[in-house]
């Protein structure tokens, strides 16, 4: 159970939005609307516009659920957990939830389809964690305190990433340029752009 690199990879909604949604905005909108509406319903946002998308809200909470559920799994993978149970993965998802929810971005327009997006990256790997996971792995693993179980693993954990989340902490802002697609008034983006924003909205 200790903590691996984060390897950058197409993680989160790249493969759930080419399913869900067909076509991108329309000509009422910019292209900083469009992106500002699929980051908008990926993070959680309140202000998410599903009709620029052309989605019902019933199709918007789907894909926020499969978007906690991958970035979960991710968790589980930067723990090095395997074969986790049913509850641990259900605790991992509404943790997702919450630092998806806590992220901070804003999109602007920088000229003919090209947009800006500055993400300041929230801090989830800190000393604190890193302590905690030490320790753990030393209680568990040269101690052999039995004790020291997979479920006071994950609340341990996950006390502190929902404390990142209520309490954010943020590194230097990083600003991303990206293409967007704009065909007959319809706006796409690529998806290693999404991944590009994606892995700078977490420092791990």
């Amino acid at each position: 159970m200790k903590i691996k690199d984060k390897k950058i990879t197409v993680l989160l909604f790249m493969l759930i939005f080419v399913a869900v949604i067909s076509n991108g905005c329309g000509s009422s909108y910019t292209a900083a609307d469009y992106v500002s509406a699929i980051l908008s319903v990926a993070y959680y946002s309140d202000a998410v516009d599903n009709k620029c998308l052309d989605m019902k809200m019933e199709d918007v909470n789907k894909v926020r659920q499969e978007c906690a559920d991958k970035e979960a799994q991710f968790l589980e993978k930067y723990f090095n957990m395997e074969n986790v149970s049913d509850k641990t993965h259900k605790t991992f998802v509404e943790s997702a939830k919450k630092i998806s929810a806590s992220v901070s971005y804003t999109v602007s327009e920088n000229g003919d389809n090209k947009v800006i997006v500055s993400v300041k990256p929230l801090v989830i790997h800190s000393e604190k964690l890193q302590e905690f996971v030490d320790d753990f792995n030393v209680k568990r693993y040269v101690d052999a305190d039995k004790s020291y179980t997979e479920d006071k693993f994950v609340e341990g954990v996950v006390k502190i990433i929902d404390e990142a989340a209520s309490d954010p902490e943020y590194a230097d802002e990083v600003k991303i340029e990206i293409n967007v697609d704009n065909k007959g008034g319809t706006y796409k983006i690529s998806d290693e752009d999404l991944a590009k924003i994606d892995s700078a909205m977490f420092k791990y």
